[in-house]
């Protein structure tokens, strides 16, 4: 994942019926919880800042996307100086020791509070030169464990998962990360919280399938839950590619878990930029529905990538004097979010659909010239007396849009509406037809951009 730059300026008595009330809410409280549907939808958190109101604030707007998980990336020298003034030049105080914890306690706790759940990648010696903090010059990677392990302590049963690293396969081999890195962190994480899951670092060119099945045969599942990959958005078209890392570690680690430190990169061109659009629909809809555990979507707010000099943002931040802009991929992301928000309920739907070109055109020799591309593709999902059908031209590097006549073959969907990519909240009915037992739609919109449609079981 790329490294953004951190800003210089982020007693009581009770009656026994009460009591037992009490209990019987915590209990039920704890029963939704265990319950609550898990989605991959995440965002990569750099805005770590002791303004709670301002914390709250930016978490707020990240839930309003229908984001269900936060990723935030915790480093030791700014946790503890060890005495240097490293930090000095580019950092605050209050961005650093007890400023740093104030702020990590506010992202975790405001984050669980909202019902988002938070998760770590912890730093590596990539960020110093080889050093694991750069006010010790030992290298030794003790010292580190040990400031690991108070991590976990200080927030045990809080964090769903620790990523170990970013991009270690750049400069390891898997066996020098396995041995000198993600073991001995690995041991210091499961110290402090036993309960919390672990991960190996997000692999650079994913999905690095080698590298990721060398660590498994060299024992990643006695230490951890799963592994990380880091997509960039012409990865996630190749569904293939994808399916087929999950399915070769599945193999021989059926428990294995899928996180990730940065998803997407998709270039912001300005507020409405309708391709980033598409990419982050798509992007989030396919690690969805491959059931990626955690994809952190790679970046929230503007700024500028330091090494490919690129915005990747879908936002300008909220601040307490002006509202926070979000861009067409902000509203695409959010309607994915909110339309597929739980897999667990939603089964992949038998009914037959296709789709045919709605614009023709005669041409001289008597033919007839189709106007729509072909290989769109289509997905239909069931969920109670719901059908979800999700039509796009997938490969995002080549500009695609048509109009299309869709054929339902079955009678018992009907009253289908347009839920519009940017604006999910909105229904716009369709006319259809019924006839001969199948449902006609005629005239769709369908482009690179994801055209989503509900429909209602009909009464019977």
């Amino acid at each position: 994942m790329k490294t953004a730059m951190l800003s210089k300026t982020g007693t009581c008595i009770l009656k026994p019926s009460n009591l037992i009330s009490l209990l019987a809410g915590l209990l039920l409280s704890v029963s939704a919880s265990a319950q609550k549907s898990e989605t991959p939808y995440s965002m990569v958190y750099f805005y770590l800042t002791d303004d709670e109101d301002h914390a709250r604030q930016i978490l707020a707007s990240i839930k309003e996307m229908g984001v269900t998980r936060v990723h935030a990336l915790v480093y030791w020298w700014q946790a503890e100086t060890l005495g240097g003034e490293y930090w000095k030049k580019d950092y605050s105080a209050n961005s650093i020791g007890d400023g740093f914890y104030k702020s990590l306690d506010h992202f975790v706790n405001i984050s669980r509070e909202m019902g988002l759940t938070p998760s770590f990648r912890i730093g590596s010696s990539r960020e110093w030169n080889g050093l694991w903090h750069p006010a010790d010059a030992s290298g030794s990677i003790e010292p580190y464990a040990k400031w690991v392990t108070s991590l976990a302590e200080r927030y045990k049963g809080k964090i769903d998962h620790y990523v170990i690293g970013d991009e270690e396969n750049v400069r390891w081999s898997s066996k020098e990360y396995f041995d000198t890195m993600f073991v001995p962190l690995a041991k210091a994480i499961r110290q402090g919280d036993p309960q919390t899951k672990i991960a190996s670092c997000g692999v650079s060119s994913s999905p690095a399938t080698a590298w990721n099945l060398d660590l498994i045969k060299l024992g990643l599942p006695k230490y951890g839950d799963g592994i990380a990959c880091n997509f960039w958005s012409m990865q996630l078209d190749d569904l293939h590619e994808l399916s087929g890392l999950m399915k070769q570690v599945r193999q021989v680690w059926p428990e294995a878990k899928f996180y990730g430190n940065g998803m997407v990169y998709a270039e912001n061109r300005g507020i409405d930029d309708q391709w980033q659009a598409a990419v982050a629909a798509q992007s989030m809809f396919n690690l969805w529905d491959i059931g990626w555990d955690s994809a952190p979507y790679y970046l929230y707010n503007f700024s500028i990538a330091a090494d490919t000099k690129q915005n990747y943002g879908i936002a300008e931040l909220p601040a307490r004097d002006k509202s926070m802009v979000k861009t067409a991929a902000w509203r695409a992301y959010q309607a994915i979010a909110h339309v597929f928000n739980d897999r667990q309920a939603m089964k992949d739907s038998t009914v037959k659909i296709t789709a045919a070109p709605a614009i023709e055109a005669k041409v001289e020799d008597g033919g007839v010239l189709k106007l729509s591309p072909p290989d769109l593709s289509i997905r239909a999902f069931e969920r109670g007396d719901e059908l979800i059908v999700y039509m796009v031209y997938r490969n995002v590097r080549t500009a695609r849009d048509g109009r299309v006549n869709v054929n339902i073959s079955s009678d018992q969907w009907r009253d289908p509406e347009l839920i519009p990519l940017l604006d999910y909240t909105a229904r716009r009915k369709m006319t259809s037809v019924v006839k001969d037992g199948q449902l006609l739609l005629s005239d769709i919109s369908v482009s690179l951009q994801p055209t989503i449609v509900l429909l209602k079981r009909a009464a019977k």
